[in-house]
């Protein structure tokens, strides 16, 4: 018997991605003609490109990557084809970049002589200084980024000014920026607890918003003060709080800013604490918690013997250890608040199925027959017919208006 693959030559250059031999690769021109044309010759010879949604020009920000129009779809029936190769990944594990370099600098950052203060440009330095020229001190608003380094009195306009700031007047090297990249937002919700337990530190929610390619926020240390807080006049003190505020007269460098680019939650911040220690004793209590509490209320557990129990549980290096019992307190009187709320509730409800409305088909003089809303206000009503009482009134109402 004849070997079959005599009559066919074995080649050591073969590519199986491409599924030919690597000399048998030929480059062909297209056979179609390409012509050059402008774009408004395009919408006069086809004008229904007017109907198409133009793409708007996103801004642009430092360390993210630029957004890319969706994927265009093509539907042939009932079949739907996606003309975009989605990238194998695994949706629990995010993909960390870290950028151990120095911090971005800051474009024609300005320094005021006069009063000290970093302005990211020199146009919102003139601005600022024409205060100073006209001796207006007065209208001249604080910035809303104080440096947390003590003694020092210099004032930013940003955070990138004020991280800047820190890391070159201070010579705090370790200020990086780190990008990091998710699937969704649930596994940088994951992330973002993750660092918090291990840090010991807190991030709030301090501005969002929605754009063309998904929701945009920015988080900040818990213990900095925010922009408006800083730049409000100050008020008055007041009597009514019995305690002081957690929060520090200063800005602090750490930072998240979080970009949604269609479904994937792009990460670029500072992870770096300046200004503050770990004030554990000092944290807002987390969600886990506040339920274990609210657990061992519902369970009849007292106030004493809940503190006890989470002291005698845990080390001074969890934040359970040092629960007070004004919070304990919080959340008792909240689970009153939403008993107090589903009994009222349910109260409505029950009103609302004692007066309800009945259609009753009744006879007036034996011989017209009148469909007639039947509306018992008082009693609940058991059956499907009217009462007595009820027909006499409402024949004496149809006849009189019969009349």
């Amino acid at each position: 018997m004849s070997n079959p693959n005599a009559n066919f030559i074995i080649s050591d250059v073969f590519e199986p991605d491409n599924l030919q031999y690597g000399e048998e690769i030929l480059d062909f021109d297209s056979l179609l003609p390409v012509e050059s044309i402008t774009t408004a010759e395009r919408i006069q010879k086809y004008p229904e490109m007017y109907h198409f949604r133009p793409l708007r020009r996103s801004r642009k920000l430092p360390g993210f990557p630029e957004p890319s129009p969706p994927p265009a779809t093509m539907k042939i029936g009932k079949m739907e084809v996606v003309e975009e190769e989605e990238a194998i990944r695994d949706s629990n594990v995010a993909e960390q970049v870290e950028i151990m370099t120095e911090p971005e600098k800051i474009v024609n950052s300005s320094i005021c002589p006069e009063c000290g203060h970093w302005f990211r440009s020199r146009i919102i330095l003139n601005t600022h200084r024409k205060f100073h020229a006209e001796k207006a001190d007065d209208k001249i608003r604080p910035l809303g980024f104080k440096c947390p380094i003590p003694k020092c009195k210099v004032q930013c306009d940003s955070q990138g000014t004020l991280n800047e700031h820190v890391r070159m007047h201070h010579q705090r090297e370790e200020l990086v920026y780190e990008t990091m990249q998710f699937a969704n937002w649930v596994d940088f919700e994951r992330w973002k607890d993750n660092l918090e337990y291990t840090t010991n530190s807190r991030f709030v929610l301090t501005s969002g918003r929605y754009t063309n390619t998904g929701k945009t926020s920015r988080f900040s240390c818990y213990f900095a003060r925010n922009s408006s807080s800083l730049t409000r006049c100050p008020r008055p003190p007041t009597t009514i709080r019995q305690r002081s505020s957690r929060k520090l007269n200063t800005a602090c460098t750490a930072f998240l800013s979080i970009k949604e680019v269609y479904g994937q939650v792009h990460l670029r911040g500072c992870l770096t604490h300046c200004g503050h220690d770990d004030q554990l004793q000092n944290l807002p209590l987390s969600i886990t918690v506040k339920r274990e509490i609210a657990s061992d209320l519902v369970r009849g557990m007292s106030e004493e013997q809940i503190l006890r129990n989470f002291r005698e549980s845990y080390p001074s290096t969890d934040r359970r250890f040092y629960i007070r019992p004004y919070e304990v307190r919080n959340i008792y009187h909240k689970l009153m608040r939403n008993q107090d709320t589903m009994e009222e509730s349910e109260h409505v409800e029950n009103m609302r199925k004692t007066k309800r409305r009945r259609v009753q088909r009744i006879t007036v003089d034996e011989e017209e027959e009148v469909e007639v809303d039947v509306v018992d206000m008082d009693v609940e009503v058991v059956g499907e017919e009217a009462t007595v009482e009820e027909e006499v009134v409402v024949k004496k109402e149809i006849k009189n208006e019969i009349n």
